[in-house]
Parts: structure tokens; sequence; C-alpha cells
């Protein structure tokens, strides 16, 4: 341990506690005798004796010394790995973490956004060298001479080394933050990208409600602007293929709801306008890019059902395909429920629902899609064939029907046999199935109706 009025190392003179906390480290006020009078500096030591509790700080030491360069991380000044206890010095932040600024940030929308945006930069700086933070919360993001910095390493990892440590199963952190994956069996092994996307989600709700430890998220709280809560709600999702992938996405995100709450329109391009420039591109190269395919799914989030519906009525088929096979589910699952929205609504031709079918066979059949998408996917199928009578389609769907052999797809679609059994679908030839669950719910519905 270290106490009051020591003098470490013969150069910090340790003048009072400023905070206990800190995960594996306590946190000094020190005055270094070989920098300008007046500077304020923290020293950051191990208080935990453990073998292993000295291994991971000095792997945050190594970490921030590292990273030393970077502005998006707190700067070590000085650190000494071999002293007993081994610690770092870095400057004191006067204005401290951002959660004290909870107040000042939620009553100015541009400052907001900027603090939000620089947070984004901080994790990311982190990623794109294959690091991990782990335990990101407001109170680990600092002020630093008016910069925002990241700080508390200790539990971040990089990807190479996240199987090094014997302990590194166990679930740390503060539980308010910590996503499912850090609870289940193999603990902080299960980081990824999607992990700090998370926590960053539930920083964010943090900093726009003032609650300290959002254990429980008010979906529809006053504090946050409704233009942000479907991207919390889709940060925090408890299924992490429904986050976004990476911090790029979700600051894309972002940015196109603060469009909307400032009403900029600049860089907000509507999903008609994004659509043109989609099938501009496919007319002249075939392609085009996933920020672009990623950016219309989100435009089609914030759209009424009108807008949605003239949307989804022009989406080139080379876009079906692009999506399918490209984007994660969580991008699918928008993409559906917005188009499901439109065939809902039943207002199209009679020989739309064949296109309809098609476009959802294109979902159905890709095995990057998940059984769950996959299942919507024949849902909007069917009811399309349904609400028009369409006998094309509905032979469309009975055929997707018919080729599953995916179990966990078997079991959503048993379900959804049973739930649309009044539909045509209840007359799918049991016999052509390939699944035996499936074929033995169609008996069970044709009983049923019998």
């Amino acid at each position: 341990m270290i106490a009051v009025g020591e003098v470490v190392d013969n150069r910090f003179d340790v003048l009072d506690v400023c905070s206990g906390a800190g995960g594996m480290g306590a946190i000094l006020h020190v005055r270094d005798r070989q920098a300008p009078a007046g500077r304020r500096q923290v020293l950051k030591f191990c208080k935990d004796a453990a073998p292993e509790m000295v291994m991971r700080f000095r792997r945050e030491v190594r970490l921030m010394y590292d990273l030393r360069d970077d502005p998006h991380v707190m700067t070590i000044q000085h650190c000494n790995v071999d002293h007993s206890p081994p610690y770092f010095v870095m400057d004191f932040c006067e204005r401290g973490d951002i959660f004290n600024l909870a107040r000042e940030i939620q009553s100015d929308l541009a400052y907001q956004e900027q603090v939000f945006m620089a947070m984004l930069d901080c994790v990311e700086a982190l990623h794109l060298r294959d690091i991990y933070h782990r335990d990101i919360k407001p109170q680990n993001f600092l002020l630093d001479r008016g910069c925002l910095v990241i700080s508390d390493l200790g539990l971040s990892a990089e990807v190479e080394s996240m199987t090094r440590f014997t302990r590194s199963t166990e679930a740390w952190g503060t539980a308010a933050y910590l996503p499912p994956e850090f609870l289940m069996s193999g603990g902080f092994k299960n980081a990824d990208a999607t992990s700090d996307v998370f926590m960053l989600g539930k920083s964010l709700y943090a900093l726009l409600t003032g609650v300290e430890f959002p254990i429980y998220m008010q979906q529809d709280h006053p504090q946050v602007p409704k233009q942000l809560r479907p991207i919390i709600e889709k940060c925090c999702s408890q299924v992490r293929e429904q986050r976004y992938g990476s911090i790029a996405q979700l600051r894309a995100s972002i940015r196109h709801a603060y469009d909307a709450i400032h009403g900029r329109v600049v860089g907000a391009l509507s999903a008609a306008n994004l659509l043109t420039v989609i099938t501009t591109r496919l007319g002249r190269t075939g392609d085009f890019s996933v920020e672009e395919a990623h950016q219309f799914i989100e435009e089609l989030r914030g759209l009424d059902e009108s807008s949605t519906k003239e949307a989804c009525f022009n989406i080139p088929q080379d876009l079906f395909r692009f999506i399918a096979q490209q984007l994660p589910q969580a991008d699918h699952l928008v993409f559906l429920k917005a188009y499901r929205m439109m065939v809902d609504a039943g207002d199209y031709g009679w020989s739309f629902a064949e296109t309809i079918a098609n476009n959802m066979a294109r979902f159905f059949y890709r095995e990057e899609v998940s059984p769950l998408c996959r299942n919507e996917a024949l849902r909007i199928a069917i009811i399309g064939a349904y609400n028009m009578n369409r006998f094309a389609a509905m032979e469309t769907c009975m055929a997707m029907v018919k080729s599953i052999d995916d179990d966990e797809l078997a079991q959503y679609v048993c379900d959804l046999i049973v739930e649309l059994r009044d539909t045509f679908i209840a007359d799918t030839d049991p016999s052509g199935c390939r699944s035996l669950a499936i074929r033995n719910a169609l008996v069970s519905v044709r009983s049923i109706a019998r």
C-alpha cells in the first residue's frame, strides 16, 4: 500500500486520497518534484497484492503506455511496474468524469452530440488496435484539458490475448453496464465489439437520464430524445447479433438522429434519395457500398407508414440480395420489420404479391440469414400471398416450407404454421416436406380443421 505522506521513488509526494475506487487500483493526489510547480497529478497503484491482480494492473499500465500518443486515451506521465505496489502517474482532470456533466449534457443538444461522438471516437481508437475495453461507463471517460479521453483499461483485452488469463471467465466491472454475455459461461472471454457497443448504449442512457446505474431502462424516458430511443435499444439488445456490429455503424445512426433533431439537411439523405443513389450506382457500376445499404435501413426505421410503403415498393431486387448476404442480423430485422409494415397495410396491386414472395425468397434461401429472419421473411411472403389471393405467390411460399431441413428454422416455422393455420399455408402437402417436425405440424393443424 501507498499512504498519504509517503514519497514514492524519491519523486512523488503523496498529498491526499483522491479515490479508493477504480477497480483494482486506488488513486492518490501527488506532487511531482520534477514537474513545474502547481501541476496537479494523480497516482494510481495496485491495491490488491494477489499475483493475478498485480499481473492485470501491470497489463493496464502497458496498454496505456503503448497508447500514450493516442489523443483518445488518458496519457501516462510516469510508471513503475516493478515498484511494490506497481503504479502509474497521470495528470489530474479538473472536471472529472463526464457523468458529473450529465445535467449540462441533457440541457444542451449540441454539446450532447459532441460528447457522444467523442465517446465513440475513444472506443473506436481501441477497436482499431484490436482492443476491447470491457468496462465502459460514463465514469471511465474523463475531460483532460478540454478533450474527452478514455481511462481505466484494467479490464481491457487485446483480441489475441483474451485467453491468457486464468480467471478471465469471471465477470467484473460495473454490473449495471455489463452485457449478458459477460454473465454467461466464459465471462469476459465472450467479449467482442458488440459488448462495448452494449455498454456504450447504457452509458448514453445514463448521461441522458442522470441514472448512474441503469439496470432497468425506461423505453420512453422523457429525457431521451425519441430519435435516440431505437438506437439505444439496438445497442442494448440482449442478443448481440441484433446490436450494431461496429462503432462506425453506431456513429452513422447517431449522426442521422441528430440530423433529424437539429433539422439538418446536409448529410441526411431521405430513404427515397438513397434509393435513387443506390439504383443509379447499380446501373453504373453494378454495386453499392455496405454503408449505403445500412444507411438506407436506418432511414427506414424513422419513416411513417406511408413513406415506408413508398420506399419498399421501389427496392431493387439486387438490394435484397445484398442485404441478405452482406449485412448483419440487426439490419435484417429492421429491414424486415419495415417491409412487413408495407405488407400488413395490404395497399398494393395483386400482382405485387408475387414480387413480395420472390423478394422474401431471396432472404429465405440465404444461409447467411439467421433462422429468426428467415422465418420472418416466410411470414411476410405468406401474408402478402394471402392478402391478394395470388396462387403463384402461394406456391412460392409452400416451396419454402417444403425445403426446410434446419431444425431451428423448422421449430420457428412449426409455430408459424399453427399461428397462420387459417391461411393457405396449412394446405401444404406434408409428404413433400423435408422436416419431420413440419410434417407433424401440418398434420396436426389439418386434424384440428376437420
